[in-house]
């Protein structure tokens, strides 16, 4: 089971296929600290595999935190809904209390929060280029 806070890079989890049943072990992470793993899971490939019974995709549903700072975002994190029944063992995998409040329980909404945040930094960034823009033409 993923914690953020104890979790290495990769973690082995099993999940069961939606359309089958069968059990797949799926390398996970659960740390998005990188560009390609942003972009893995906006492309929605973040922690899954193919079912090697019927060919479906499965995917693991585990915790995830997007940690870019570096790249102009704030923390965001996506829990699972099963590991809220952990109760405060739970909420233990987050290093900043506070953090709970940057929390959303679906990976699509997770993911539909990274992308606004990436579109309004871009939008402020051209805003205050042509503040900029105007400030020398005058």
């Amino acid at each position: 089971m993923i914690f953020l806070n104890q979790t290495p890079e990769e973690e082995q989890e099993t999940a069961f296929c939606p359309s089958c049943g069968t059990v797949a072990t799926i390398s996970c992470i659960g740390i998005l600290n990188t560009l390609p793993k942003l972009k893995s899971l906006l492309d929605g490939d973040l922690n899954t595999t193919t079912c090697r019974q019927c060919g479906d995709t499965v995917t693991a549903d585990v915790p995830l935190w997007v940690n870019l700072q570096e790249h102009g975002l704030d923390p965001l994190f996506y829990m699972p809904f099963e590991y809220l029944e952990l109760g405060p063992a739970a909420m233990a995998c987050f290093e900043d209390p506070e953090s709970v409040n940057q929390t959303y329980y679906s990976r699509s909404e997770l993911a539909r929060q990274v992308q606004a945040r990436i579109l309004v930094r871009h939008l402020k960034r051209e805003a205050d280029g042509a503040r900029l823009g105007e400030r020398i033409a005058r």
